[in-house]
């Protein structure tokens, strides 16, 4: 058997919660903090759990030790507690199925995902478009944005104790 920790992340400034599950609950929430700088300051790389990381006073907290021998009997009960909470809660899709939304405001989160998808590709096409004029074949441009990508994500994981922090002060 196996142990999972089902967890809620909370606002003291906002009513949503994201509901998430895991094994160790700071690790969790660095997680998703890494998640909402690296989307704060890329404007891509979005999670759902920004919509409550965003307003500050954070903190995560245990609904539940799950005890199982499926990972697919946890992601169950994880969107039982979501279906629970849907008029509060900010996760967009499924655990179970990740291409069927299950927000409360379908509309709103299909708008968000293609306005999601359009911020990728106006970050991957600015991060060309700047590469090709410095010189760079296009192949080359893929490559060196792609470093420049990895180079950005590698400092705000180096620096996410101070970047934890900087969220937890909110």
């Amino acid at each position: 058997m196996r142990s999972w920790i089902i967890y809620m992340i909370t606002s003291e400034n906002s009513d949503n919660v994201y509901i998430g599950s895991g094994i160790d609950l700071n690790k969790e929430l660095r997680y998703h903090i890494n998640r909402a700088e690296r989307y704060e300051r890329l404007r891509c790389f979005y999670l759902p759990s920004y919509e409550v990381l965003r307003h500050g006073g954070i903190r995560i907290e245990e609904i539940e030790v799950f005890i199982g021998k499926k990972k697919s009997d946890l992601l169950k009960r994880v969107e039982e507690y979501i279906m629970e909470n849907k008029d509060i809660c900010v996760n967009i899709f499924s655990v179970i199925d990740d291409k069927r939304i299950i927000s409360k405001n379908k509309k709103k989160c299909e708008k968000d995902i293609i306005k999601r998808k359009d911020e990728l590709d106006d970050f991957i096409r600015y991060n060309l478009e700047k590469k090709i004029s410095e010189g760079y074949s296009i192949e080359e441009s893929k490559i060196k944005a792609r470093e420049d990508d990895i180079k950005e994500m590698y400092e705000i994981d180096n620096n996410i104790e101070e970047i934890y922090k900087k969220w937890m002060e909110r």
